[in-house]
């Protein structure tokens, strides 16, 4: 019986879980049927918190599956949470998360533990999930993951474009290679993923301060990524998602709040353009959106802005307290000029080769940012003036009144010295 074993498994699979003890019985009996041996893994049942008969399937697996079992008190959804405490019950060198709904194909573990198998080096690994595209479920997809076994309905429809996973064409731009993906962190979808349990915890583990639904995992993702750990992608080890209700407009709610908190944990231009990007609703195109910045980087390379900020500052009102400035596109050419000891700049430049080249002397109240200015982590009114420059002529072309709608939401005043000279 799989839990009298004293081997210690390979594999941890964490499966949060909230009131959906229907969904839950599905996933668990896929993974009764894979076919590496029972003992080699263990399923991490992490509960946020349910009220229905989630306990009670737990228990119906204990004969069939390693099962182990959390509870969290429901306090709203904390899924970020939830799968915290399943990785810290979780006994195996490898961790995967799964989501409940998801059904694993037979081999799943086996290839789960091939994709990490030496001479590997430690990386994440990102499982293919067909039927996954919440925006455009298909009514096909019903039907056919209750009348068939998964590996049936992947020989049934394997090929057919409603069934792929809604990352495929990202996927497929990059030959499924994603070391050629400067932000494969933007796919790091929690349905269907694994990594070594040690780099899971030297990173940190989800961040518990994300709430709701959306952006926790590829907060993670973001990460992992910076730590150098190679994201790769495995078609071998997939699941199908079955379909269930979802609260699509309160979803969208909470992961426009949760972009938020990635930006100001995060503030960066990748971070940023992951904002923008997703409050306007435009899936898929946060690569096209940094490509196009480079372009306009090496467009910009060179322009001199250093008068027009100089003129902004002019503006200022004498002040007997700290004057705060933000400039979006600072250029490279050294700091303004003007000695006023009551003004503290923040520079900002969507090119980070610009910003890396300027220094601050000691004393220098001025600080560096690689944003350009979409979005910025700062509060509403923070500055006494915004400056959008030159530079940002480009960008403005292509976001419109997106980088003005940002400016006036954070200084009292904003200088737009690029317009005056149209």
């Amino acid at each position: 019986m799989p839990g009298a074993t004293s081997q210690a498994p390979l594999l941890s699979i964490v499966i949060p879980t909230y009131n959906r003890a229907a969904l839950l019985d599905r996933t668990l009996g896929a993974l009764a049927r894979q076919t590496s041996a029972l003992d080699s893994f263990e399923v991490v049942v992490s509960d946020d918190g349910s009220s229905d008969t989630t306990r009670d399937v737990v228990r119906s697996y204990e004969g069939r599956l390693r099962m182990r079992y959390v509870f969290q008190e429901d306090l709203g959804y904390r899924v970020a949470s939830a799968r915290n405490a399943g990785a810290r019950l979780a006994s195996a060198p490898l961790l995967a998360f799964l989501d409940t709904g998801v059904l694993a194909g037979p081999q799943y573990v086996q290839s789960v533990l091939a994709a990490h198998a030496s001479p590997a080096p430690a990386q994440v690994v990102l499982g293919y999930c067909y039927g996954y595209d919440p925006r455009n479920p298909h009514p096909e997809l019903h039907s056919l993951v209750t009348d068939f076994p998964p590996e049936e309905a992947v020989r049934k429809v394997g090929d057919a474009p409603w069934f792929q996973d809604m990352r495929l064409s990202e996927f497929s731009a990059v030959d499924f290679d994603l070391s050629r993906m400067h932000m494969p962190w933007l796919f790091f979808w929690t349905l269907n993923v694994s990594m070594p349990a040690a780099d899971f915890w030297r990173v940190g583990g989800f961040d518990e301060d994300f709430t709701g639904w959306g952006g926790e995992d590829i907060e993670l993702g973001y990460r992992l990524h910076n730590h150098g750990l190679p994201m790769t992608i495995s078609r071998e080890s997939w699941g199908i998602e079955a379909p269930h209700e979802r609260t699509h407009d309160a979803n969208v709610s909470t992961l426009l709040r949760n972009c938020d908190l990635f930006l100001s944990k995060h503030p960066s231009l990748l971070p940023e353009l992951f904002w923008a990007v997703t409050n306007r609703g435009i899936y898929g195109s946060v690569e096209t959106e940094r490509r196009r910045f480079e372009e306009w980087s090496a467009q910009a390379r060179g322009q001199r802005v250093l008068e027009e900020i100089e003129s902004a500052l002019d503006t200022l009102p004498p002040s007997q307290g700290t004057q705060r400035v933000a400039v979006f596109g600072s250029g490279t050419e050294g700091l303004p000029a003007a000695s006023r000891d009551d003004v503290e700049l923040f520079l900002c430049d969507f090119d980070e080769a610009v910003l890396s080249r300027q220094q601050g002397s000691d004393g220098d109240a001025v600080s560096f940012w690689h944003l350009s200015g979409l979005r910025t982590p700062w509060p509403d009114q923070y500055f006494d003036l915004a400056v959008i420059t030159s530079r940002m002529d480009g960008p403005r072309q292509a976001w419109g009144e997106a980088f003005s709608t940002e400016a006036y939401r954070i200084a009292g005043s904003v200088a737009e010295p690029s317009l005056a000279g149209d």
